[in-house]
């Protein structure tokens, strides 16, 4: 794996902010392909055409406009009977963000370091040469579900529908795959595209506890990248865990900022 194995900066300053003010500019101004984009005051609402799961992808107030610009989004989508994320970033305003959310009622999650890596570098990384394929039919929906499960058990029952339709309408914008350990699925995750954005992010990788710290993480991780290289998009994206990131800097990931799931549950 060559010097990706260090953990060291491969960015300069300017580089990761570079990156920052693109990965911002694209969460604000990007039209989602599975979602309506509702843009209303300070923020930008992908509201879900499939499910019942929405976000809000982008935020900016001041401290005297926070609290009541939440509570209009609290009713504009429990009027809806969606749950949503507010996709929160350490360096949105106003300061304090997570705790504010928290005071307003708000699941808030584990801290996850957003990283990135040129598309390029991830696959010059070692791939341990796992069974990994892309999901293209039922039965490779059925698996990754089986996965998901597993290791998210509070995973929504909607969810794996939620998968199809967007996979029946909107193709392009999402790749999933599975791994495999001697036929069994053990592995999971998916990649979102999008024709402008610079990034692919990558999501949902989880691995069943007993197959883990065998490098099924890492094959998948090497198959997605595959997967962006041949969509000719030059950079992977991830909200990483503690428990992934240092796999994802041993592969070339940088950190350009820290997030955290800010969770509203309507029911």
């Amino acid at each position: 794996m060559g010097d990706t194995q260090t953990g060291e900066t491969l960015l300069t300053e300017s580089q990761r902010m570079d990156l920052l003010r693109r990965f911002d500019a694209e969460r604000r101004d990007l039209l989602p392909g599975h979602a309506l984009r509702v843009q209303e005051g300070g923020v930008v609402r992908h509201v879900d055409r499939f499910g019942t799961s929405s976000d809000i992808v982008f935020s900016s107030h001041t401290e005297a406009q926070f609290d009541a610009a939440v509570q209009q989004e609290i009713a504009y989508f429990e009027h809806r009977g969606h749950d949503f994320e507010w996709k929160a970033y350490a360096h949105d305003p106003p300061g304090r963000l997570f705790e504010r959310l928290r005071h307003l009622g708000f699941d808030i999650g584990t801290e996850e370091a957003v990283v990135v890596a040129p598309v390029g570098r991830v696959i010059e990384a070692e791939d341990p040469g796992h069974d990994v394929r892309s999901v293209t039919d039922e039965s490779g929906l059925a698996d990754y579900m089986q996965v998901r499960v597993q290791v998210w058990p509070d995973t929504p029952a909607a969810y794996g529908e939620s998968l199809a339709r967007q996979l029946r309408n909107d193709p392009s914008s999402l790749e999933m795959c599975v791994a495999y350990v001697d036929g069994l699925p053990v592995g999971s995750a998916r990649n979102g595209f999008h024709p402008d954005s610079l990034f692919s992010g990558m999501a949902g990788g989880g691995v069943i506890r007993k197959y883990r710290h065998r490098g099924v993480y890492r094959s998948m991780v090497a198959h997605r990248a595959r997967q962006a290289a041949a969509r000719n998009v030059p950079w992977l994206q991830v909200d990483a865990l503690p428990s992934s990131r240092p796999i994802l800097e041993g592969l070339g990931f940088t950190a350009i900022t820290t997030t955290r799931p800010c969770l509203w549950r309507t029911s």
